[in-house]
């Protein structure tokens, strides 16, 4: 019977409506979360990108999230974020795309430069994963302020004392 029902929507957002009613993306989202940060040697990373990505007001780049881990303390400066990384970690919870308007090989004078991995936008799988971790955020990431004011808090004193100390070296040299 509730098959009958999502063969007959006309629309995406009814398919999903249905389908929401038919599974129980609970379950679904409560068995992805554990394998991504229970069963898993990325555990502390995936725990950390859905964090970030769950708190975003706007979908972040993969260069941003790398930034993000790398204030927080969950990568070192040197260690790339590859893409199939986020995604094995993450048990697929996450999506890679290109931000939209940009090819894998845009060239154009436009953009004064090719695309680039980081250039990428790293987002929940689905508008119901967003509501799924969106509900539970306090819960699935008790720390999670503080972690961010933290992280933000380094990122923007480590680019004040660059400053400090570029401008300090620029009279010293003057």
């Amino acid at each position: 019977m509730r098959l009958n029902r999502i063969v007959q929507c006309t629309t995406v957002d009814g398919i999903y409506y249905h389908l929401e009613q038919t599974l129980n993306l609970d379950a679904v989202y409560d068995e992805a979360w554990y394998r991504a940060t229970q069963d898993s040697p990325d555990s502390h990373l995936a725990r950390s990108i859905l964090m970030w990505v769950t708190h975003a007001e706007r979908p972040f780049t993969v260069g941003a999230l790398e930034q993000a881990l790398v204030a927080s303390k969950v990568l070192d400066e040197q260690e790339a974020l590859a893409e199939d990384r986020i995604l094995r970690a993450c048990a697929r919870l996450i999506r890679i795309e290109p931000i939209l308007g940009q090819s894998l090989h845009d060239n154009s004078a436009e953009t004064d430069r090719s695309w680039s991995p980081s250039d990428s936008v790293v987002a929940l799988v689905h508008p119901s994963a967003h509501r799924y971790f969106g509900a539970r955020r306090r819960f699935l990431f008790p720390h999670s302020n503080d972690t961010i004011v933290k992280a933000c808090l380094t990122s923007s004193t480590a680019d004040l004392v660059t400053q400090s100390l570029w401008h300090h070296h620029f009279i010293v040299e003057y």
